[in-house]
């Protein structure tokens, strides 16, 4: 059926010969949630235990990289020169960072202070490094 162009347009139908709606360049706004307050500020005042504790981290963290460079400079040494003068050393300190491991160990069961997610591997890894090695060794 042809359509008939001698009847006015309908008022949901557009015009033809008008022009399109202008394009807008800017983004859509974005929908931003509001933020969080900012965290309170940290008191200066650390109580004592709490810098014993972040003490004893420390030392344990320094005595574990302390280890790390002492066994790699002595296998370095003892494959490539057929020399051992860090052993005694790497021993001492190998020893101090098992004993290190065992309180830091010992004090994540008593004081939920310590970081889990960065101790709990390390001080794992001190006696499961050796154990690993067992077979080898057989």
């Amino acid at each position: 059926m042809p359509l008939d162009s001698n009847l006015p347009p309908s008022p949901d139908q557009p015009k033809a010969d008008t022009a399109p709606p202008p394009l807008i360049d800017a983004p859509p706004p974005a929908v931003v949630a509001p933020l969080p307050p900012p965290p309170s500020a940290p008191d200066p005042k650390s109580t004592p235990g709490r810098r014993l504790l972040a003490t004893l981290l420390s030392v344990f963290l320094c005595l574990f990289l302390a280890d790390a460079v002492i066994s790699l400079a002595d296998a370095f040494l003892t494959l490539f020169f057929g020399l051992h003068p860090l052993s005694l050393i790497g021993g001492l300190v190998s020893f101090l960072c098992l004993m290190m491991a065992i309180l830091i160990y010992a004090l994540m069961v008593l004081t939920p202070l310590v970081p889990k997610r960065l101790f709990l591997p390390l001080t794992l890894f001190i006696p499961a490094a050796p154990l690993a090695l067992l077979p080898i060794l057989i």
